[in-house]
């Protein structure tokens, strides 16, 4: 048995809880909801501290809330914070969190005080969505030395350098006009990562040195809508609120990416999944629809629902 939360909205068609504690039983694949916490609104983002003894709730609407973790995985709020509305996603290093802000295209340092760091310039052919920059998540590498920002508006990966607890300028990786980068996810040992395009419904294959290839990951029609992307063992898997969809591809020994095998996710407007510890069930998080699903990865059939509202986001501890 393990803990897991859940970020959701407390507005909305489909009003959620807040923050959710629950707790997923590997032998049978089922949720147990045990708490709900509604201190901060609408906390789209979740993230634990580097000791998991902290668990850190972004508000969208301009607040984060720092909670201890109990032995029992029950939470305490123990900080309320104000921060600039707009944050998305949060990245964790040491004691420092930064957050990245969709709706101005920025990065913020949200430690103590928030401080800017740097508002991204740029804009994409899609005029509905790129008319400037929306920094969409901000991502530590796996050897601490950068942080990463994917940013929808200006089909743009931005790399800060990270020397001690100082942050660089930041450095472009182009994409794809029209791809609209909304989240990545390093390989656990090569020098590879994955780029997902919420505009495009593809895949990039990126290592240090820039694109390789780009990976069809879509299969439904008109817009896709992409939202997340995981990792597991050889698998690499993306989120697709067109089709309420999830895209399952295999990677070879080089990290190469197959093509992709498609899930229902049983729900409306898959926002947020992760595999389970195991690595053989995927738990899809809906903001549309009132349930949380779980999918067996190997034939795709769902084996349990939760009624969660509105999530958003989904944390194994």
């Amino acid at each position: 048995m393990t803990d897991l939360y859940f970020g959701s909205y407390t507005t909305g068609a489909h009003e959620g809880d807040g923050v959710t504690h629950a707790r997923y039983h590997l032998d049978s694949a089922k949720i147990e909801v045990v708490e709900h916490h509604a201190e901060i609104p609408n906390p789209a983002y979740l993230a634990l501290s580097e000791d998991g003894t902290k668990l850190f709730a972004l508000g969208e609407s301009g607040w984060l809330g720092t909670y201890e973790r109990l032995a029992d995985g029950k939470l305490k709020l123990v900080r309320k914070s104000a921060v600039p509305g707009g944050l998305c996603h949060l990245a964790i290093l040491g004691s420092h969190v930064f957050a990245a802000s969709y709706g101005a295209g920025e990065l913020w340092e949200i430690t103590v005080d928030p401080k800017l760091l740097t508002r991204y310039q740029g804009s994409g052919p899609n005029l509905n969505r790129q008319k400037g920059p929306h920094a969409h998540q901000a991502v530590i590498s796996p050897d601490r030395k950068a942080l990463l920002v994917p940013d929808l508006g200006s089909d743009t990966v931005w790399k800060h350098r990270i020397s001690g607890e100082a942050v660089g300028d930041a450095e472009a990786m182009k994409c794809p006009p029209g791809f609209g980068p909304r989240h990545l996810v390093y390989h656990p040992s090569l020098d590879r990562f994955y780029v997902l395009g919420e505009l495009s419904g593809t895949i990039l294959e990126c290592s240090s040195a820039g694109v390789l290839r780009e990976v069809n990951s879509y299969a439904g029609s008109g817009n896709a809508s992409s939202a997340a992307i995981k990792l597991a063992g050889k698998h690499v898997a993306a989120s697709h609120r067109g089709d309420n969809s999830l895209s399952i591809h295999e990677m070879n020994e080089g990290g190469e990416l197959g093509a992709p095998r498609r899930l229902e996710t049983g729900g409306k407007g898959p926002r947020d999944f992760s595999f389970d510890p195991d690595g053989q069930h995927l738990i899809c998080a809906h903001q549309h629809s009132a349930e949380v699903t779980v999918l067996n990865l190997r034939d795709g059939e769902t084996v349990g629902k939760t009624r969660v509202p509105s999530a958003v986001c989904v944390l194994f501890a």
